[in-house]
């Protein structure tokens, strides 16, 4: 069986407002130095090329 997944595509100004919560994330990992950034769960180079 196949599971068809809906794809939706937003133009920048399609976005909903971001919530005060969200700026407040924002602010915070805006404010982080870069070595105090957590990349060890990300893979050191994608297995696969990037889609432009």
């Amino acid at each position: 069986m196949t599971k068809k997944t809906q794809q939706q595509f937003y133009k920048t100004i399609d976005f909903p407002p971001l919530t005060d919560e969200q700026r407040k994330e924002l602010e915070h990992l805006e404010s982080m130095d870069d070595n105090d950034i957590d990349y060890s769960d990300i893979p050191e180079k994608l297995d696969t090329p990037a889609v432009p």
